[in-house]
């Protein structure tokens, strides 16, 4: 690491440096490879942001520079090489402090003007994860509202081609501006209601309809952590549909229900989570709710008596209900 520093801090503005080299196979035509290179490059920027001095804010100023001329292109490969550098740049507090929200103005009217609205649905995605990070400083407000954002978010979640996505991007804004409920746009009723809808039943799983469930759990259990008690009646909503599902005791569920559990303070609400998650695990086990199997009850019962879920084993994926039983 030491010396992979030094050879980065040297020759930023060098020609066939790191730098850029790495430029070259970001805006690769594999998917694959470009994500690979900003794994690379967020680990360098990571390295250069342990260290103190003018030379970060001159790596800095190369990362976004060269991603602002690449959001430019045609080519729709290196835009999405542009987003992912930008991606890994922004989630660097040191940077972000020392460069990138003093100059956010050319960034913000490119992304917004070009890029939101992309064709290929790779950049799209890219765009929205990249939106919450942005909004985590204030100085983007200067150039676009953070209600505009919310109004764009929840039309995504009406249009459903990118619901997964804006379901991500909604609760990653909520945990880092929890001032959002504040906004006209934030619309907390209608994105539970659309979690609700994401959720699949047995007759939308044999439907062509890709459902969009862990996202949705997973906005929710973020929600859940950030507003706590405020979003009780939501959850209680929420939550028979959740059960009436075949999603199984997938690991977004796991987490979802710990969150609710540790975070509402409802008596009824963690007693609903008890009864029905003891009713899925029999299931999962016997093939039987704990209605229909006393036995089942008994051997089981001890799983969920804990008043948290978080205590619960983690969830065991990827196995036949026989593979259980033996």
């Amino acid at each position: 690491p030491t010396h992979f520093y030094v050879q980065v801090i040297r020759e930023v503005d060098i020609k066939d440096s790191f730098l850029e080299v790495m430029w070259g196979v970001l805006c690769d035509k594999s998917e694959v490879i470009r994500r690979t290179t900003a794994s690379a490059l967020g680990a360098c920027l990571e390295m250069v942001a342990q260290r103190e001095g003018d030379h970060c804010r001159e790596l800095y100023r190369g990362v976004y520079e060269q991603a602002l001329i690449h959001l430019g292109s045609t080519n729709d490969a290196e835009v999405h090489g542009a987003l992912l550098a930008m991606c890994q740049l922004v989630v660097i507090p040191h940077a972000m402090d020392e460069y990138v929200s003093d100059n956010l103005e050319p960034l913000a009217r490119t992304l917004f003007a070009k890029i939101k609205d992309h064709r290929d649905v790779v950049v799209r995605r890219q765009f929205l994860q990249l939106l919450p990070a942005l909004h985590t400083s204030p100085a983007i407000d200067e150039v676009t509202k953070i209600d505009g954002t919310l109004i764009y978010l929840m039309e995504l979640l009406r249009k459903g081609e990118f619901r997964g996505p804006a379901f991500i991007a909604l609760g990653e804004l909520a945990a880092a501006r929890p001032d959002i409920q504040e906004q006209e746009g934030w619309k907390i009723d209608q994105i539970f209601l659309y979690a609700r809808d994401s959720l699949p039943s047995a007759t939308a799983r044999k439907s062509k309809q890709q459902p969009c469930v862990e996202d949705a759990l997973h906005c929710v259990r973020i929600l859940v952590e950030t507003y706590g008690t405020v979003l009780t009646p939501e959850v209680q909503d929420l939550l028979p549909s959740i059960f009436a599902t075949e999603i199984g005791l997938c690991r977004p569920l796991h987490m979802a229900l710990t969150a609710i559990m540790e975070n509402l303070i409802s008596v009824e609400t963690k007693q609903t989570v008890r009864s029905q998650l003891l009713d899925m695990v029999s299931k999962e086990l016997t093939g039987q709710g704990v209605r229909a199997s006393i036995g089942a009850r008994l051997q089981i019962e001890h799983v969920v008596s804990s008043p948290s879920v978080g205590k619960l084993p983690p969830p065991i994926e990827g196995h036949t209900r026989r593979q259980l039983l033996e």
